[in-house]
């Protein structure tokens, strides 16, 4: 499952984030590492295309897409040396998919600040300067390794781009590298998405602007959310549109998409990477569906929708039979033909 981490100053909103998205009560107190150890857990993702696939299968249950959320622990600045929850605070980010950096754009005098002073932009920068330092300390552990490997020029750009005060996410590196790269999980390698948390009124709010000029020129998308009111919402059962936004564009900054499989006993949504080939959209139900894959059957969901359900989308010849070079397309109906099965 696609884990996505909440991190920020203390105090910037993160766990109310947090409960608003997974409907959870962790504790939200104003008072730095009231998170101490990190709260898990899992988000249903809303796709209003699922029921109508499932309303015209008449399958017996819908089975939807999850995302898996992280509250992690306050950062501070000197984190990568130990300071504030330190070491474990980068742990816990290492093991995320997406990090979602909270910024505290709203002015609360009852809410405290831990560096005294409502900085957005400067709470950016903290928290961005001190996952460069956890990750330079990792490339210089390379350079300096006793039998060092076939990727030192690797491990120099690295360090001469964090070095820089850059990120090493979207940084074009070589194919024989690509491997190495993986295997040192740099936290700086993981996309990023900016939540500015807001007031209600633009007068009760700072730094916005500041914020989203610093996200257009380092290509980072920055959601402006006011999170107390989401949560609010969310004690009505309702799911507020902005926290759908939230998941949406996760979805866009992770460049995944879904694709579905329906019949009698179920509809279901399955997350794929964009781009992904038929063979490897197969494996997230099963890895032997790549193994013994032959080819597939999809349906876009336009003409499914369309024309009433997959039966009569292949009377109108709109059931695609594809094979191993097939890009699974967002929205694709898809019945696996595997060695010996359907699926």
């Amino acid at each position: 499952m696609i884990t996505c981490g909440l991190l920020g100053l203390p105090n910037v909103g993160k766990s109310t984030l947090f409960n608003a998205l997974t409907q959870s009560q962790v504790p939200c107190e104003n008072y730095p590492f009231c998170t101490i150890e990190p709260h898990t857990a899992h988000v249903f993702v809303e796709d209003p295309r699922l029921a109508q696939i499932q309303a015209l299968e008449q399958s017996q249950r819908v089975v939807p897409a999850a995302l898996s959320f992280v509250d992690i622990a306050g950062l501070v600045k000197g984190a990568s040396l130990g300071k504030g929850m330190g070491n474990k605070f980068l742990r816990h980010v290492a093991g995320c998919d997406l990090l979602i950096k909270v910024a505290r754009c709203f002015t609360d005098d009852t809410v405290t600040h831990v560096e005294g002073v409502i900085d957005p932009l400067d709470d950016i920068h903290t928290i961005l300067t001190e996952l460069i330092l956890a990750d330079l300390s990792v490339v210089e552990g390379m350079l300096k390794a006793k039998k060092p490997d076939q990727h030192q020029k690797l491990y120099r750009d690295l360090k001469n781009l964090l070095e820089d005060g850059r990120l090493v996410y979207n940084y074009p590196v070589e194919a024989q590298h690509q491997l190495a790269l993986q295997h040192l999980q740099l936290l700086t390698n993981k996309p990023l998405l900016i939540v500015a948390n807001m007031n209600d009124t633009p007068e009760a709010y700072t730094g916005l602007s500041h914020l989203q000029a610093y996200g257009a020129a380092h290509h980072l998308q920055v959601l402006p959310l006011n999170i107390h009111t989401a949560y609010q919402d969310t004690l009505t059962g309702t799911t507020p549109a902005s926290l759908a936004t939230l998941v949406q564009q996760a979805y866009q900054t992770l460049k995944i998409h879904t694709y579905f499989t329906t019949g009698p006993q179920e509809t279901r949504a399955w997350t794929i990477p964009q781009n992904c080939s038929a063979p490897n959209a197969a494996s997230v139900i099963h890895t032997d569906f790549k193994r013994y894959f032959i080819r597939c059957k999809v349906v876009h969901y336009p003409e499914f929708i369309s024309c009433g359900g997959a039966k009569e989308a292949a009377a109108q010849g709109h059931m695609l039979s594809e094979g191993k070079n097939y890009i699974v397309q967002d929205g694709d109906i898809i019945t696996w033909l595997i060695q010996n099965k359907v699926a």
